[in-house]
C-alpha cells in the first residue's frame, strides 16, 4: 500500500472508531484506465477499525486523513478481491488498483 496526500484537508483529524465519509476514484494501476467513480452518488462510509466490514486496505488508507484531504493510493492486487480481479468493474486479475479518495466528513 502507497499512499500519496494531495491535499491535506484542513478539517478534524479522523480517529480511530469514528465513521468516515468518502467519495473514491478507481483507476487501473497499469494503464491509468478509470473503472469507477463514486461522485454523483452519496458518500461511502465506514467505521474506521480493524474490525470494520470493508476491505482492510481502505481502513488502512484513510487512516490519518483530515476531512476535506484528498489521498492518492496505490492498493496491491492482492489486497482487493484476493487478487481475481472484479469483472464488474473491469479490473482484471492481479493488477493493482489506484484509488483517489477524499474525505468528506468523519462522525
Amino acid at each position: 500500500l502507497t499512499r500519496d496526500d494531495l491535499v491535506v484537508g484542513g478539517g478534524a483529524a479522523l480517529e480511530e472508531g469514528q465513521h468516515a465519509a468518502i467519495q473514491i476514484v478507481l483507476f487501473r494501476a497499469d494503464t491509468g484506465e478509470l473503472l469507477d467513480s463514486s461522485w454523483g452518488s452519496a458518500p461511502a462510509t465506514f467505521v474506521v477499525s480493524d474490525t470494520s466490514e470493508i476491505f482492510p486496505v481502505f481502513v488502512e488508507a484513510v487512516r490519518g486523513m483530515n476531512v476535506g484531504g484528498r489521498r492518492l493510493v496505490q492498493m496491491p492486487f492482492t489486497e482487493v478481491w484476493d487478487g481475481a480481479g472484479n469483472e464488474n468493474l473491469g479490473l482484471p486479475a492481479a493488477v493493482d488498483l489506484v484509488v483517489v479518495i477524499d474525505l468528506v466528513g468523519s462522525y
